[in-house]
Protein backbone atom coordinates (compact mmCIF):
# COMPACT_ATOMS: atom_id res chain seq x y z
CA UNK A 1 0.00 0.00 0.00
CA UNK A 2 2.84 2.42 0.82
CA UNK A 3 4.32 1.76 -2.63
CA UNK A 4 1.05 2.71 -4.32
CA UNK A 5 0.77 5.95 -2.32
CA UNK A 6 4.38 6.84 -3.07
CA UNK A 7 3.82 6.18 -6.79
CA UNK A 8 0.69 8.38 -6.79
CA UNK A 9 2.56 11.17 -5.00
CA UNK A 10 5.43 11.02 -7.50
CA UNK A 11 3.12 10.97 -10.51
CA UNK A 12 0.98 13.85 -9.26
CA UNK A 13 3.99 16.08 -8.68
CA UNK A 14 5.08 15.70 -12.30
CA UNK A 15 1.60 16.19 -13.79
CA UNK A 16 0.55 19.37 -11.97
CA UNK A 17 2.05 22.77 -12.62
CA UNK A 18 5.06 23.79 -10.57
CA UNK A 19 5.69 27.48 -10.88
CA UNK A 20 8.84 29.19 -9.60
CA UNK A 21 9.69 32.87 -9.34
CA UNK A 22 13.11 34.14 -10.40
CA UNK A 23 14.76 37.58 -10.59
CA UNK A 24 12.16 39.52 -8.62
CA UNK A 25 12.53 43.24 -7.96
CA UNK A 26 10.44 46.33 -7.32
CA UNK A 27 11.06 50.01 -7.94
CA UNK A 28 11.94 52.35 -5.12
CA UNK A 29 9.32 55.05 -4.54
CA UNK A 30 9.64 58.77 -3.92
CA UNK A 31 8.38 59.68 -0.41
CA UNK A 32 4.90 60.77 -1.57
CA UNK A 33 4.29 58.04 -4.19
CA UNK A 34 1.32 55.77 -3.63
CA UNK A 35 2.26 53.02 -6.11
CA UNK A 36 5.15 51.08 -7.60
CA UNK A 37 5.74 48.22 -10.01
CA UNK A 38 7.06 44.71 -9.32
CA UNK A 39 8.80 42.54 -11.91
CA UNK A 40 9.92 38.90 -12.02
CA UNK A 41 10.03 35.74 -14.13
CA UNK A 42 7.42 33.00 -13.70
CA UNK A 43 8.79 29.60 -14.73
CA UNK A 44 6.24 26.78 -15.06
CA UNK A 45 8.18 23.52 -14.92
CA UNK A 46 5.05 21.40 -14.98
CA UNK A 47 3.25 19.77 -17.86
CA UNK A 48 -0.01 21.65 -17.21
CA UNK A 49 -1.07 25.24 -17.73
CA UNK A 50 -1.37 27.22 -14.50
CA UNK A 51 -2.67 30.70 -13.88
CA UNK A 52 -1.69 33.44 -11.45
CA UNK A 53 -4.97 34.49 -9.85
CA UNK A 54 -4.09 36.84 -6.99
CA UNK A 55 -1.17 38.53 -5.28
CA UNK A 56 -1.26 39.71 -1.68
CA UNK A 57 1.10 42.17 -0.04
CA UNK A 58 1.30 43.82 3.36
CA UNK A 59 2.49 47.11 1.82
CA UNK A 60 -0.40 47.75 -0.60
CA UNK A 61 -3.02 46.38 -2.95
CA UNK A 62 -1.53 44.21 -5.72
CA UNK A 63 -2.92 44.05 -9.26
CA UNK A 64 -1.73 42.26 -12.40
CA UNK A 65 -1.29 44.75 -15.27
CA UNK A 66 -0.19 44.88 -18.87
CA UNK A 67 0.63 47.77 -21.16
CA UNK A 68 -1.31 48.44 -24.35
CA UNK A 69 -1.32 51.19 -26.94
CA UNK A 70 -4.47 53.26 -27.35
CA UNK A 71 -4.39 56.00 -30.01
CA UNK A 72 -0.61 56.17 -29.75
CA UNK A 73 -0.66 56.41 -25.95
CA UNK A 74 0.71 53.69 -23.67
CA UNK A 75 -1.99 52.69 -21.19
CA UNK A 76 -2.02 50.24 -18.29
CA UNK A 77 -4.76 47.64 -18.26
CA UNK A 78 -5.59 45.42 -15.28
CA UNK A 79 -5.70 41.69 -16.03
CA UNK A 80 -8.05 39.37 -14.12
CA UNK A 81 -5.34 36.66 -14.10
CA UNK A 82 -2.10 35.68 -15.82
CA UNK A 83 -1.78 32.35 -17.67
CA UNK A 84 1.54 30.53 -17.21
CA UNK A 85 1.73 27.87 -19.95
CA UNK A 86 3.28 24.46 -19.27
CA UNK A 87 7.06 24.26 -19.58
CA UNK A 88 7.40 27.97 -20.25
CA UNK A 89 8.64 31.29 -18.90
CA UNK A 90 6.47 34.39 -18.47
CA UNK A 91 8.48 37.58 -18.00
CA UNK A 92 7.09 40.54 -16.04
CA UNK A 93 9.08 43.55 -17.29
CA UNK A 94 8.92 47.35 -17.51
CA UNK A 95 6.71 48.32 -20.46
CA UNK A 96 4.91 44.96 -20.43
CA UNK A 97 3.21 42.68 -17.95
CA UNK A 98 3.91 43.68 -14.33
CA UNK A 99 2.41 43.84 -10.87
CA UNK A 100 1.22 47.18 -9.58
CA UNK A 101 1.33 47.78 -5.85
CA UNK A 102 -1.21 50.53 -5.17
CA UNK A 103 -2.22 52.47 -2.07
CA UNK A 104 1.19 51.88 -0.50
CA UNK A 105 1.19 52.24 3.27
CA UNK A 106 4.87 53.25 3.35
CA UNK A 107 7.59 54.50 1.00
CA UNK A 108 9.76 51.74 -0.44
CA UNK A 109 13.50 52.42 -0.32
CA UNK A 110 16.38 50.74 -2.13
CA UNK A 111 17.78 47.91 -0.02
CA UNK A 112 14.46 47.03 1.62
CA UNK A 113 12.59 43.81 0.89
CA UNK A 114 8.86 43.19 0.70
CA UNK A 115 6.93 39.94 0.88
CA UNK A 116 4.29 38.84 -1.61
CA UNK A 117 2.03 35.79 -1.70
CA UNK A 118 1.09 34.54 -5.17
CA UNK A 119 -1.94 32.27 -5.55
CA UNK A 120 -2.28 30.02 -8.61
CA UNK A 121 -5.30 28.23 -10.07
CA UNK A 122 -3.64 24.88 -9.29
CA UNK A 123 -3.79 25.77 -5.59
CA UNK A 124 -0.07 26.46 -5.37
CA UNK A 125 0.87 29.34 -3.04
CA UNK A 126 4.24 31.02 -3.46
CA UNK A 127 5.64 33.27 -0.77
CA UNK A 128 8.37 35.43 -2.26
CA UNK A 129 10.69 38.14 -1.00
CA UNK A 130 11.20 41.03 -3.42
CA UNK A 131 14.19 43.38 -3.16
CA UNK A 132 13.62 47.09 -3.72
CA UNK A 133 15.98 48.66 -6.28
CA UNK A 134 16.91 52.33 -6.78
CA UNK A 135 15.16 54.25 -9.55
Amino acid sequence: MKSVLLLIACLSSTVFAKVEVKQSWARETPPTASMTAVYFDLKNQGSKLDELLTVKSSVGKAEIHTMKMDDGMAMMEELPSLPVPANSLVELRPGGIHLMLKDLNMPLKAGQKIKLTLTFKSGQLLNITVPIKAL
